[in-house]
């Protein structure tokens, strides 16, 4: 039971009014990175037709491995892009803090549950893609943040010391330095440095 308690308390912050949500005490989200990840998840923008479900599909399957050029005349998936600000505040937050526990039962072993890696996987391009929203109308602090966000989450994966949580850590790892690659060939080099670091 505890083990879904974190999940909840995500998905209830991100639904509630902000009048009610006054009125409850989230203790867990002041240290646990983890719940501001759920929450970025339970953030990620949800397509309602066909048009923004192909933009969807453009934005998790190919914009993370493409320049930011590649979003011009991609109306709809800019669009979709602009409304990740809530999902990417929420990244930065679990990025921020020296704990992340997803509070996995162990005991399970082979049958434990590990929901949240496929989850924090589809953020990260999710995330990559809108830094290079943000790269191509001219904010690449805003993409360099991204960058150093994931390489924050990917961190906050080792915690978990699982092979599964490696690999998946090792993907985003590769995703982000790709992203960092390009982006120092996009800006000046001094430049793209400073803002990296």
């Amino acid at each position: 039971m505890k083990r879904n308690v974190i999940f909840s308390l995500a998905m209830t912050a991100a639904l509630l009014t902000s009048a009610f949500a006054a009125e409850v005490e989230f203790p867990e989200r002041v240290d646990n990175a983890a719940i501001h990840y759920w929450a970025a998840v339970a953030l990620l923008p949800r397509p309602e037709n066909q048009e923004e479900i192909d933009a969807i599909k453009f934005i998790e399957d190919k914009l993370p491995s493409l320049p930011p050029a590649a979003l011009e005349g991609k109306e709809v998936a800019c669009e979709l892009l602009r409304k990740h600000k809530d999902s990417m505040r929420e990244l930065h937050e679990g990025a921020s803090k020296s704990l992340s526990d997803f509070d996995l039962d162990y005991g399970k072993g082979n049958d434990l549950d590990l929901p949240h890696l496929r989850c924090l996987r589809d953020l990260a391009k999710h995330a990559l893609s809108v830094a290079k929203l943000h790269e191509m109308e001219g904010h690449p602090e805003s993409a360099a943040e991204i960058y150093g966000d994931l390489l924050a989450m990917v961190a906050h994966l080792d915690e978990d010391k699982l092979l599964l949580s490696g690999f998946v850590g090792w993907a985003v790892t590769s995703m982000t330095a790709n992203g960092i690659e390009g982006f120092l060939s996009r800006e000046p080099a001094e430049k793209a440095i400073e803002i990296l670091l």
